[in-house]
């Protein structure tokens, strides 16, 4: 359910090499500038562990507020 008080935030997750300036995921991130963007240590070599913690590093330093999940 949507609370109105609180703004919708955005989790944009690239995959291996990152997603580039032409990407769909870089033009969402550009769209929603509250939008927030996984980084990893290096996109060239997939390390599930490493990735996903990364994942909940940045979900833990999010504000608060609902998601929405974009359907590309």
């Amino acid at each position: 359910m949507s609370r109105p008080d609180l703004p919708v935030r955005v989790l944009i997750v690239p995959g291996v090499g990152d997603s580039g300036p032409e990407h769909w995921q870089t033009w969402l991130q550009q769209h929603y500038r509250s939008a927030l963007r996984v980084c990893q240590h290096d996109w060239t070599v997939p390390d599930i562990e490493r990735w996903a913690d990364c994942v909940v590093e940045c979900l833990a330093h999010a504000p608060r507020g609902p998601w929405r999940r974009p359907i590309p």
